[in-house]
């Protein structure tokens, strides 16, 4: 566990990647910790508290402890999401939103990707967990802002150029890459 501003608790508890190819639907539970739901493949339909969400890739859903959900209809086949459970006393601290749309964000997988690398090694001591878990939440929460964001084009182009900084590249090639006007990514 570990104590954030104002003394404000976070715990990892758990996390995982569900995967399947064939028709699947969520089962019906009530947790007592806070999941987060982050799509990757397919679609995943799911009902808390009488309302219906249908989530498709890019897309986290926060649900609630206490709150009894379960799957509104099966999945069209494929399907693959991360998860993690946490424990916080102040939800409201984070500044979540129900639904957070992170469609094309490569931060966002390799954030969840990081944790389940960090859960699965013995020798990564438990704040790591809880720290990592955190990452995700407040990666989420900025998401969520409507701050201005960096448009879905950019964001994209910025993050091949950053994992590819040692290419010889010019922006025409970054243009032929991306579809662009090589004027436009100017």
């Amino acid at each position: 566990m570990i104590h954030i501003d104002n003394g404000i608790k976070l715990e990892y508890v758990s996390a995982g990647l569900f995967s399947t190819e064939q028709q699947w639907i969520h089962p019906r539970r009530t947790i007592d910790s806070y999941e987060i739901i982050y799509v990757t493949q397919g679609k995943v339909y799911i009902e808390e508290g009488g309302r219906e969400y249908a989530l498709s890739r890019g897309d986290a859903l926060l649900l609630l402890p206490g709150a009894l959900h379960t799957g509104s209809r099966p999945s069209d086949g494929t399907t693959e999401f991360f998860w993690v459970h946490f424990i916080t006393d102040d939800i409201g601290f984070f500044g979540l939103d129900k639904i957070t749309s992170c469609e094309g964000d490569y931060i966002t997988l390799n954030l969840f990707r990081e944790l389940l690398h960090i859960a699965n090694t013995n020798a990564m001591p438990d704040y790591a967990k809880d720290l990592s878990c955190g990452s995700i939440i407040a990666h989420l929460a900025s998401k969520g802002k409507n701050n201005e964001a960096a448009p879905t084009a950019f964001t994209k182009i910025s993050e091949w150029v950053r994992m590819n900084i040692r290419r010889d590249m010019k922006v025409s090639d970054l243009a032929d890459i991306f579809g662009y006007n090589k004027t436009y990514i100017s």
